[in-house]
């Protein structure tokens, strides 16, 4: 069946314009010097003997079937006769086990049998079948095999056919390539898994272990007993001075008394006279006392203490000198040690006069409490001389039952005293993270909570130990608690798990969540609750610790309500089909669980340990992330890998073998149960697992219950064959298209129940193939059918329709319950020619969900409906682009669903689309063919589009905004369509395709769905534009650029409005407010250059991840890296500003590694953490002092004079490709001396996920040397410049030049004479950027790149700035001039901005200013709108740059902003 002339050529036509025309594939001619079968061989790249002839069975075989097999002879060379049957049921006894090498190959001319219960092992680089090779196993697969074949060599193998088919290889011979497993002519009949087997089962149900009881928890300790026999007081000390001194003294020389009137009007204790620090109350541990003590265990000491003097004391004026309680003693031999136990907490608020408590948990060790000991003390120390301190109700005593968990509900709550009211008015067991900060327990005076003050670090935080027994892999815990801020800046909480490993020194963390934003005038905000699920990490960790993580370094924080609240155990079982019996799988085999989320290569594999009655099996290790219940429409699938048969590569290495069933007609084949490991080879045809190849119709050929995984090239590929029966079949871990039909002439083959799970691209691939974009299912001809499939977690697509011209128009002959999952771009796609059927076709009960960018892609396609089914947590769930009859009914589309959302907010790092753009269905504005009908949707319900955490811009239908002409001639139909929501603005919009000039839409209401009046219909949706609705009966539907019109007036005969399309929008917008205060808009004088020297900004000194970063360390082990990666030579010298050291390297030989390289584990890192690299560096010609001249302005590598600045970059250990450049030296660069590197980076998945790497601070020309100092990397402040923040009222970085530099500012191109320095005044503030230098070309502006993460598809943007314009003549003078404003693309137009995606394309174009007109010799205010696009989204970034500005001219710039209209 052919397309219709005109049809053909107005799709060419258009693809040919949209640059496509490349990608349509001319299928049904791969017959060329490349082909297998012109070439005769599975090696195309390089020649082979041609193959002339199709293999037919063999005459000498005929009476085969009647022959009597005898025992595999005990010479067995590896050839069996035609005509002759050999069995190896030897093999099942005598020889079970025995391994068979076939250095010459296994060449089955005649019949070998392998009997159930064979047990071998074939070592062989060729196996030809040209009689019949018989194989069955009937056993459950248990992960040992009966039978392996073990493909060996990587030898071209050169096959000879017998007899008849001698003729069929020109010359007699073919070069099939190394590894070959070929069928010629012959038949395979391989029964290894019964039919009744189940090969893989969705997971009905999860079964949980029970809550653990760990034999080892914190437990309330018991007092000792005393040397007398005696049990000791759980209080040690308790003192209230009623009875007198009682021991307690002054401490060499100060006065102690016993005074009334303490804080209850008692009697206390008074230290006076006092002439050192160390003098104040002393009292003696005696022998009795101190075995009563248990060494390192937790005791309470409280006091009531005041401070008073003829001052104030510096305590309280200067929080120094503070009380200390320290313990000393002499040993044995004579030598004394005195030790801190508890330091007064900074803050406390201490007046003059008053008492306050002074209160803390320490412990004692030991050494501390040898009875040998000739004295040992106590003592309160600290204020200076002259303060007098008085104490009272000093008590030291064991923690109480409520700061320990519950012996009967040991991991109930992981948080103990959550609350602070169970520990006695103390944090235990609760404590400070970092010792040099104090957590404190306050109350408004009806709550206890946690309070802690005179933070300086994001870490400065509370930390909790948590049992380790109660974490293991696969318990889920539920995390909840209030925080309060006390800064107006919003403040975000992050509660972490931090884990260290035995034998590292360096602790890991896991986000639990990340709380709302929060400031002072919230009070206490509730964070959470959320799930988190303990993994291995945490089972294997020595110590495991929950803290919090809180972006601003200095804010008081209070914690209160902190639970961590037992929900399930690890899974302990899965419920599958009831086929799934222990006759079929067994312990010891393996299996794989696909992906459940966004991730495509989120899969896991483990062992079985047993299968129950009833389907249940239980595994050797959890799979720790099925936890949750099972939804009958995403129930996650288990497949069994393992087979009783396998064929296997014998070597490592990706030359595959492959199982080719070679132009074989009207000879039917089984493959069923066998297990294909590490076969095929990349980027050559017919190097697949499984090939059948030009075999005509094979009606009753089965390719059945097989498991392939590892394979480089496909799994089942069907090539000029017809009928084949493809099921049950498991693919795991594949490159390139799994399931394929390569021609596009194969018909009523039929694809069921098969699965693929982790589909990767190819990195070379044969010509005219796609396998780089792979598919699980590649459909090249509909005249087939595809039913039960899964394609679960594709790098690609699930289900692509890469059809031809020619047979665009056939009809499919089925296409029913087909699920897709988890893939990465598409689940299911039809493109570039689409699919237009002949006669309407129905996909029934289509399931895809969880995909990262779209569900289903339908263009240039006719006459499909999607009848049941559902599209769920895609990102874009239906995307319809120029295509006609398309219609959905009996249908689901789902946003983001509780369930998946369940699965994010259970365990930590799961991807989601809550908070970015989503659509549910975007029909297009324009049919393909004129005259035809559009997209109609029946019984249609969408909902989670309106989910209050997620995006406010998530739309359940839009319009598709890649039209082909600009008004609508696409009739829309909707009847009975549902929504989870009231508001319109969720439902539905207009505004994205009213953006671009369309506002003549009319869309049918058949019932009354979207009326808001709660009418029945019908009714029409139109445009929110006067042409629309004039003298029509409408309503604005609310936020989404609508209006809906009672009855169906506002369509014309032809389902159209007939008005004319509306103007695009020209380009304005509201202005945002101007800074304030506004100079005037006059002349004025230009801004000068600041000296070179003037900014210096401090280097923080507590970074992380990085040694020695100040190179005070002269040994710099930690650096040596640099000598043997970069052959460069490393001294000391005089550090920054001639303090300390620096590190000089040179003897450069490399311009990137030459420099100082120290490798860190990127475990120090936290995974989507923002981080700030600094360091100093000075760059000197080399050999001399003079200061290398260098243009940090410069975006890319120039290796030479005047080209890169030093940089601070990231490497894999031992390459030389920078995997990330963190940081580059700021403008203005001083030529004098040192200068600055600054820069931050997000610490991604990638990143975090390279376990180890290298910081390298180098990137200038090899003529320099270079002296680095003061390298720290540290985590980001809020605002810093570079940081995204999609929050921020202006998207630029650095926009006003207030920093002082130029970072996050490049000059674009290779224009190494044009700079960026600072200059002042700015427009408003004290400074700006001067563009500076020579440039030949109008695009080599000012450059900043923006990740893509701020920017919405189809959202409008205002850009604006402040230009100062002027000209420089041949001697450099520089002169205001006027600029023309009216065309961008004049010699002397005024600046403008383009807005690009990343390199520059695709670009929105140069911008032009719709401010009010320049002057001269003034500031010049620029504006500008744009809409952003999915294709300028889709690059990773966005490219500003300031534009039009002509060679010999320059400028200033000031104040740039980009906010959302």
């Amino acid at each position: 069946m052919k397309l219709n002339g005109a049809l053909a050529g107005a799709l060419l036509s258009f693809l040919a314009d949209a640059g496509r025309v490349d990608a349509v594939r001319v299928r049904g001619t791969k017959t060329s010097a490349m082909d297998i079968s012109s070439v005769g061989n599975l090696e195309p790249m390089e020649p082979r003997q041609l193959q002339t002839g199709d293999f037919v069975p063999l005459a000498c075989n005929a009476a085969l079937a009647d022959a009597v097999c005898t025992p595999l002879p005990a010479d067995f060379a590896g050839v069996v006769p035609c005509g002759v049957c050999y069995s190896m049921s030897d093999f099942g006894s005598a020889r079970a086990g025995e391994t068979l090498t076939m250095a010459s190959g296994l060449n089955v001319i005649g019949r070998l049998d392998f009997p159930d219960g064979s047990k071998v092992t074939i070592e062989t680089p060729s196996v030809f079948v040209q009689g019949i090779l018989s194989m069955s196993s009937t056993r459950a697969v248990t992960g040992e095999p009966d039978i392996s074949i073990r493909m060996t060599g990587d030898t071209d193998i050169i096959f000879t056919p017998e007899g008849e088919n001698a003729g069929a290889c020109s010359g007699g011979a073919c070069n099939v390539g190394p590894k070959a497993f070929v069928v010629a002519g012959g038949q395979l009949d391989i029964n290894a898994m019964p039919d009744s087997c189940p090969t893989w089962s969705h997971i009905l149900s999860v079964g949980h272990a029970a809550q653990p009881v760990p034999a080892d928890f914190p437990s309330p300790p018991d007092p000792p007993t005393s040397s007398s026999g005696a049990l000791c007081s759980a209080s040690v000390v308790n003192e209230d001075f009623e009875g007198g001194l009682n021991q307690w003294y002054g401490n060499l020389g100060a006065y102690e008394s016993i005074q009334e009137g303490s804080h209850d009007g008692s009697r206390y204790l008074s230290i006076t006279e006092r002439t050192a620090n160390f003098q104040g109350p002393l009292f003696e541990l005696s022998n009795e006392i101190k075995e009563c003590i248990l060494p390192d265990t937790a005791y309470f000491f409280n006091a009531k203490i005041r401070l008073s003097g003829s001052t104030p004391s510096l305590c309280e004026t200067a929080g120094t000198d503070c009380p200390i309680l320290k313990f000393g003693h002499m040993d044995s031999t004579n030598q004394v040690r005195w030790r801190e136990l508890l330091v007064l907490k900074p803050g406390t608020a201490v007046t003059g006069g008053e008492w306050f408590e002074f209160k803390g948990v320490f412990n004692m060790h030991t050494y501390q409490l040898e009875s040998s000991d000739v004295w040992s003390l106590l003592t309160i120390a600290g204020p200076e001389p002259g303060v007098d301190i008085a104490v009272d109700d000093i008590s030291i005593s064991l923690p109480g039952a409520g700061g320990y968990p519950d012996p009967n509900n040991i991991c109930g709550n992981l948080i103990v005293n959550g609350d602070g009211s169970g520990s006695g008015g103390f944090v235990f067991p609760h404590q400070s993270l970092l010792p040099s900060n104090a957590l404190d327990l306050k109350s408004d005076g009806t709550n206890d909570y946690f309070h802690l003050n005179t933070r300086n670090k994001f870490h400065d935080t509370m930390k909790t130990d948590l049992i380790t027994g109660c974490v293991a892999a696969g318990n889920t815990y539920t995390f909840s608690g209030k925080f309060r801020v006390h800064t107006t800046s919003p403040v975000v909480v992050k509660p972490y798990i931090r884990t260290l490993q035995p034998a590292q020194d360096k602790f890991e963390f896991q986000p639990i969540t990340i709380c709302a934003p929060q400031t002072s005038a919230d009070d206490f905000v509730t964070c959470g609750p959320v799930d988190f699920t303990f993994t291995d990490v945490h089972t294997t960790a020595s110590s495991v610790s929950l803290v919090y993580i809180i972006d601003d370094a200095t804010t008081d924080v209070d914690m209160d309500d902190l639970s961590f609240v037992f929900k399930s155990g690890a899974p302990s079982g899965y419920v599958l089909d009831s086929a799934v019996t222990p006759s079929c799988w067994g312990a010891g085999a393996e299996v794989v669980l696909p992906s459940e989320n966004l991730h495509h290569y989120d899969a896991e594999t483990t062992t079985i340990a047993s299968v129950e009655a009833g389907g249940q099996i239980i595994l050797t290790n959890p799979i720790q992330r099925t936890s949750q219940d099972v939804n009958p429409d995403y129930t996650p699938e288990l497949a069994l890998l393992s087979r009783n048969i396998v064929f296997e590569t014998g070597t490592t290495n990706t030359n595959g073998p492959s199982l080719v069933v070679l132009n074989t007609k009207n000879v039917v084949q089984k493959i069923q149960g066998v297990s294909l490991v590490g076969f095929g080879k990349q980027g050559v045809l017919g190097r697949n697992p499984i090939n059948f190849k030009d075999n005509g119709d094979l009606t009753g050929s089965s390719v059945k219950k097989n498991s392939i995984t590892l394979s480089n090239n496909r799994c089942v590929n069907v090539h000029g064959t017809d009928g084949l029966y493809i099921g049950e079949n498991v693919a795991y871990d594949t490159i390139g298209h799994c399931y394929a039909l390569e021609l596009g002439t194969e018909i009523n083959n039929s694809f069921d129940k098969n699965i693929g799970i982790l589909t990767k691209k190819a990195t070379t691939q044969a010509t005219g193939e796609t396998d780089n974009t792979p598919a699980t299912f590649l459909i090249t001809h509909p005249g087939n059918s595809w039913t039960g499939n899964v394609a679960a977690g594709s790098e690609f697509f699930g289900f692509w329709m890469d059809l031809t011209i020619d047979n665009a128009l056939a009809t499919m002959n089925a296409f029913s319950d087909n699920t897709v999952h988890s893939t990465f771009h598409m689940g299911i796609k039809s493109w570039p020619v689409g699919w237009r059927p002949s006669e309407p076709q129905v996909l029934v009960n289509t399931k895809v969900y969880r995909n990262r960018v779209r569900g289903l892609f339908i263009q240039f396609s006719s006459n499909v409906t999607f009848d049941g089914g559902l599209v769920a947590d895609t990102r874009h769930a239906v995307d319809i682009r120029l295509s006609d009859f398309i219609t959905f009914k009996n249908f689901n589309i789902l946003g983001n669903t509780d369930e998946y959302m369940d699965i994010v907010n259970t365990r930590s790092g799961q991807p989601s689309h809550c908070g970015v753009a989503t659509t549910g269905v975007r029909p297009h504005v324009n049919t393909f063919t004129e005259g035809s009908d559009g997209t109609t949707l029946e019984n249609v319900a969408f909902s989670g589009y309106a989910r209050p955490e997620c995006s406010s811009t998530a739309v359940a239908i839009d319009m598709d905004s890649h039209y082909w002409k600009n008004t609508f001639t696409a009739p829309t139909t909707f009847s009975n369509v549902a929504f989870d929501t009231t508001d319109s603005i969720d439902a539905f919009s207009l505004c994205n395709i009213a953006s671009k000039g369309v506002k003549d839409i009319a869309i049918l209401d058949v019932d009354g769905s979207f009326d808001p009046a709660g009418g029945t219909g019908p009714g029409t949706i139109v445009s929110d534009d006067a042409s629309m609705t004039e003298g029509k009966s409408c309503v604005v539907m609310t936020g989404s650029c609508a209006q809906y019109c009672q009855g169906n007036s506002a369509l014309t005969a032809g389902a159209v409005a007939v008005s004319a399309p509306a103007p695009a929008p020209d380009g304005t917008a509201p202005a945002p407010a101007d800074p304030s205060p506004t100079p005037a808009l006059t002349a004025g004088p230009m801004p000068v250059p600041t000296p070179t020297d003037t900014f210096t900004v401090a280097t923080p000194t507590d970074g992380i991840c990085i040694v020695n970063g100040d190179f005070e360390d002269s040994n710099y082990t930690d650096w040596s890296r640099q000598v043997t990666l970069a052959t460069s030579n490393i001294t000391s010298v005089p550090g920054f500003n001639d303090a300390g050291l620096a590190l000089k390297v040179f003897d450069r030989t490399h311009l990137a590694r030459g420099g100082a390289i120290q490798s860190f584990e990127t475990s120090c890192l936290i995974e989507n953490e923002w981080y700030e690299v600094r360091a100093d560096v000075l760059a000197e010609y080399a050999d001399t002092t003079d200061i290398f001249n260098c243009n940090p302005a410069l975006y890319y590598i120039e290796d030479f004079d005047g080209g890169s600045c030093p940089a601070i970059a990231i490497f894999e250990p031992n390459q030389n490709i920078i995997t990330q450049i963190l940081g580059y030296t700021t403008s203005t660069y001083n030529s004098n001396g040192w200068n600055q590197i600054y820069g931050v980076f997000k610490a991604t998945a990638d990143i975090i996920n390279k376990g180890t790497l290298d910081i390298v601070v180098a990137r200038v020309p090899i003529m320099a040397d270079l002296t680095i100092d003061n390298v720290v990397l540290s985590p980001a402040p809020s605002g810093a410049a570079g940081k995204t923040d999609c929050t921020a009222s202006n998207l630029i970085f650095n926009s006003d030049a207030e920093i002082g530099d130029a970072r996050s500012w490049f000059i674009r191109g290779h224009s190494p004479l044009s700079k960026i320095e600072m200059a002042y005044p700015g427009y408003t503030g004290d400074f700006c950027f001067k563009h500076s230098g020579q440039r030949n070309r109008p695009f080599m502006g000012m450059l900043q790149h923006l990740d893509t993460d701020c920017f919405t598809a189809g959202s409008s943007y205002m850009i604006s700035a402040w230009f100062y314009y002027f000209v420089t003549d041949g001697e450099g003078n520089e002169t205001p001039a006027m600029c023309q404003k009216e065309n961008v693309f004049l010699s002397d137009a005024c600046p403008t901005f383009e807005i690009a995606g990343q390199n520059g394309a695709p670009s929105l174009g140069r911008l032009a200013n719709t401010a009010a007109a320049p002057i001269v010799g003034g500031w010049n205010k620029y504006e500008a709108t744009f809409t952003a696009t999915s294709d300028l989204i889709g690059t990773g970034k966005i490219w500003v740059t300031v534009h039009s500005v002509g060679p010999g001219a320059n400028y200033f710039l000031d104040d740039v902003q980009i906010v959302p209209v």
